[in-house]
């Protein structure tokens, strides 16, 4: 943050969003309600990073799954920030965990990209991706683990799957 040009407060990453706010009030001297009476609880479960940057793991598809881990099949490239298809049938494995599934993705080619979601072997729907936003794939009634397969085309960009 900036007051001039000197720099009188820095917020790197997530959090502090508390500390953030209060600097930010009083440096435009204003009286504004707080947003933040106490910082939003994480997730109970971690998010899954597929980009070189967050330290996203990425191996090709195996018979033993692990959860945090992207599993590939076709032709797929780890970027700094996420994992690109390339191919024309690529498919890509997590586990999953909790009662919602969502994840992070674009269409690198400006068109909208279909993708066939698959839990547990099983054909769950199909997902249509264009601008880079957060898609919602499932709601279970329950907290369970599930085998979660994407299958798609080229030129979609997966930054991360979260869950609740």
């Amino acid at each position: 943050m900036l007051n001039g040009r000197r720099i009188v407060y820095k917020n790197v990453g997530e959090g502090n969003y508390k500390k953030l706010e209060d600097k930010i009030i009083k440096l435009l001297k204003t009286s504004q309600k707080r947003i933040f009476d106490k910082e939003p609880k994480d997730s109970r479960f971690p998010t899954i990073y597929l980009g070189k940057r967050k330290g996203g793991k990425v191996l090709n598809l195996k018979n033993i799954l692990n959860f945090g881990i992207g599993y590939k099949n076709g032709k797929w490239v780890q970027k700094d920030e996420c994992l690109q298809s390339f191919g024309e049938q690529c498919s890509l494995t997590i586990l999953t965990k909790g009662n919602i599934i969502n994840f992070v993705a674009e269409s690198l080619n400006k068109k909208p990209i279909k993708a066939k979601i698959i839990i547990d072997n099983k054909f769950a729907k199909k997902l249509t991706i264009n601008k880079p936003q957060l898609y919602s794939i499932m709601k279970f009634k329950k907290d369970e683990q599930h085998k979660l397969t994407l299958i798609t085309k080229p030129n979609l960009a997966v930054y991360s799957f979260s869950f609740q």
